[in-house]
């Protein structure tokens, strides 16, 4: 094997290795997209909540 082989074959060997650290962060990115929508539906119903919720009576003053 001479010397452009081998470096053809180590620099596919450090592409397949990007590809798959960038599948792992795009899973991870994926996993994070889940949790933020969660979050978000959260943050709606307790927002929805809060609005079905009674007031409170204000305290009448006293003169």
């Amino acid at each position: 094997m001479n010397a452009e082989e081998k470096r053809v074959r180590y620099l596919v060997g450090e592409l397949d290795s990007l590809r798959d650290r960038l599948q792992l962060l795009l899973d991870q990115a994926e996993s994070l997209v889940h949790v933020f929508d969660e979050i978000d539906r959260l943050i709606t119903r307790s927002d929805w909540s809060a609005r079905k919720m009674p007031k409170p009576k204000e305290e009448k003053r006293r003169a």
